[in-house]
């Protein structure tokens, strides 16, 4: 008796599973036309991209200085950078505060379990190798590699604050600094509220991260090919297949692949415009 009771939960969790995840992508997926082959596939530098220390050693995550110029001395264009809050309210390159990423930050110290202050984030090396960046030090990096462009992500929940913040120092720079800038929003939520917020000098693209609508709420990210001005979306890899892409029209598709996809030959074949990558040397080679 006891091991059918355990079938039973099991064929439940499986025809659960069933309803959730795979018949909502396979009903989007017969009633949408396939993909064409994708065109201008674009390898993209997640937190800035891997950078390696004397002994071969890739680091990741760190968004610092390093990793941006090596990485486009790679010939990379296009850069993901992770931004946070200080605890005096700055924003600063940091994937997550409470993390493994920071691990050696403070020369051998304990991760920070908080975050840092403007002036001790400056103080240290990241990873104990690592210069990092503020945002207005991405800014100036912008003014300088003109050919850059930069998408924006962020962890912080208070979305509003984050980008009210970036509103202000961006409106200090020139307009060609703002049109290489890429908000990566979360929700429509998120775009209204950019939309409202930029209303007399909007941004010129956005991309959409799918995360928080695979699969429960596949059919809504149909409402995307309405908004104009989103024109890709973003999607883990591991996720992929409960995507369809499909349904996308006219817009963009980029994978979060960080450090296992080399196969980028095959990607653009399958509809997928770029990905985001850690090992940028590995991809091109």
């Amino acid at each position: 008796m006891k091991y059918i009771r355990l079938i039973k939960k099991l064929l439940i969790a499986l025809i659960v599973f069933s309803l959730v995840f795979i018949v909502p992508a396979a009903i989007l997926f017969v009633f949408s036309s396939p993909r064409p082959a994708a065109e201008n596939f674009t390898i993209i530098a997640h937190a800035n991209g891997g950078v390696f220390d004397e002994s071969g050693k890739m680091h990741i995550y760190t968004n610092s200085l390093e990793a941006f110029e090596y990485n486009y001395g790679l010939g990379t264009r296009v850069f993901e950078i992770d931004f946070a809050f200080t605890s005096c309210g700055e924003l600063v390159g940091v994937h997550r505060w409470e993390s493994r990423y920071f691990d050696g930050a403070t020369d051998g110290k304990a991760s920070f379990k908080h975050p840092l202050s403007l002036a001790e984030f400056q103080s240290v090396k990241l990873g104990g190798l690592w210069t990092g960046l503020t945002f207005d030090d991405m800014l100036n990096l912008m003014e300088s590699y003109i050919d850059v462009t930069v998408i924006i992500d962020t962890k912080e929940r208070d979305y509003e604050k984050f980008y009210t913040l970036i509103s202000d120092k961006i409106a200090l720079r020139a307009q060609s600094v703002k049109d290489r800038i890429v908000p990566q929003i979360f929700s429509f939520a998120h775009y209204e509220f950019l939309g409202e917020l930029e209303r007399d000098n909007p941004y010129r693209h956005y991309i959409f991260n799918l995360t928080r609508y695979i699969p429960f709420r596949l059919f809504a990210l149909r409402k995307i090919n309405r908004y104009e001005k989103i024109d890709a979306v973003s999607v883990s890899a591991l996720v992929l297949p409960l995507a369809n892409l499909n349904a996308f029209k006219n817009v963009r598709v980029y994978i979060y692949a960080y450090r296992n996809e080399s196969r980028t030959n095959r990607l653009p074949r399958r509809g997928i415009d770029g990905i985001f990558m850690d090992d940028i040397k590995r991809s091109i080679t």
